[in-house]
């Protein structure tokens, strides 16, 4: 059954995180990452319209308990907490399966749409105004509730988010090098099997998929087997066309080949299936819990927070990080043109 949303409330972002030290500095772009948001859509004047909840898997320590969020992120922000025995079942031998927290948010969401991002995603102001000035204005029934959204990312170059930069710093980095920092994922096929911006839905469709696929409990190809599930019946929208500079990415090691040790789920258009009914953690009872005014995040785990080193050293690690980008999107095309009749190692060693 398909819950009624809440009055005057359009739009439920859904996060999944944990406090621990995964890359260095997790909590710190968590924090960064709800600061901004709630920044945006404080000055567009959407606060009583907007909602975050972040699903807190399995953290010893609640992130409730040390992100030092700004006024208006701790109103928009509630945390939903899995703890850490049921996390340890439920996950089986993944490390961090998300699919299992972003549906249990999902279920729990109410807004009319309800948009998936990272916990290091940068909401920029620009998505904002367009969501409430073309995708929520439609009367009921338009096109934009039987579409799926998809938007994808800028890369903040890793030169730049591992030293932690206090939050002012972040907003002049973003306001000045912003329309200029490159895109992460091109060259893939299809174009929405790429690093998620957002992933956008009215909560219709939502119910209707299931949410994501449980059976993807390792890292990759949940927005991509969803899209591709719905595909057959609703379009598929790229937002990227309407909205260049939505959102940004503090950028983290496992973006590089060297040193990606995650699993990842198998790309099988073959394998695609429809959920089961008690998706989202339906069964368990978790509860929301409010952002906590006395929290204080200061030092990130595993570094020095510290300011960016100057306009050289920025200028210089926005050049490195477009190199990186443009060659990973050429290996992707020479991959692309290249036919491929048989299936991956990886896919077939994970069987």
């Amino acid at each position: 059954m398909l819950p009624n949303p809440a009055r005057d409330l359009l739009l439920t972002f859904v996060v999944s995180s944990r406090n621990d030290r995964y890359e260095g500095n997790p909590v710190w772009r968590l924090q960064t990452a709800l600061n901004f948001l709630a920044r945006n859509v404080q000055e567009a004047g959407r606060m009583g319209q907007v909602e975050v909840i972040v699903t807190d898997w399995g953290s010893r320590l609640p992130l409730r308990h040390v992100l030092a969020l700004n006024p208006a992120a701790a109103r928009l922000t509630r945390f939903l907490e899995v703890p850490p025995e049921l996390a340890a079942v439920l996950q089986q031998d993944s490390p961090f399966p998300e699919v299992l927290a972003n549906n249990a948010a999902i279920r729990r969401a109410r807004g009319v749409y309800i948009g998936r991002i990272d916990q290091d995603t940068l909401v920029n102001r620009e998505f904002i105004e367009h969501f409430f000035g073309v995708i929520a204005a439609p009367a009921e029934g338009g096109p934009n509730e039987a579409a799926v959204m998809f938007a994808g990312r800028r890369s903040i170059p890793i030169e730049v988010a591992r030293r932690c930069p206090p939050f002012d710093k972040v907003m002049q980095y973003t306001e000045r090098f912003g329309p200029y920092l490159p895109p992460e994922g091109k060259g893939r096929k299809p174009w929405f099997d790429a690093p998620t911006g957002i992933f956008l839905m009215h909560r219709r469709l939502w119910w209707e998929a299931r949410g994501y696929d449980e059976q993807l409990l390792y890292w990759g190809f949940m927005e991509t087997e969803l899209a591709q599930r719905l595909g057959t019946r609703y379009p598929i929208v790229n937002l990227d066309l309407e909205v260049r500079r939505g959102f940004f990415h503090l950028s983290h090691s496992t973006l590089r080949f060297s040193i990606t040790h995650r699993r990842k789920n198998r790309r099988l258009a073959r394998d695609l299936r429809e959920p089961r009914d008690g998706w989202g953690l339906s069964e368990q009872r978790l509860e929301l819990h409010p952002a906590e005014s006395g929290a204080g995040f200061s030092t990130p785990p595993g570094g020095q927070q510290t300011a960016p080193s100057g306009w050289g050293v920025d200028v210089a690690s926005w050049i490195k990080e477009w190199l990186w980008q443009a060659g990973l999107a050429l290996s992707r095309l020479v991959y692309n043109a290249i036919p491929h009749g048989r299936e991956s190692r990886r896919d077939r060693t994970d069987r």
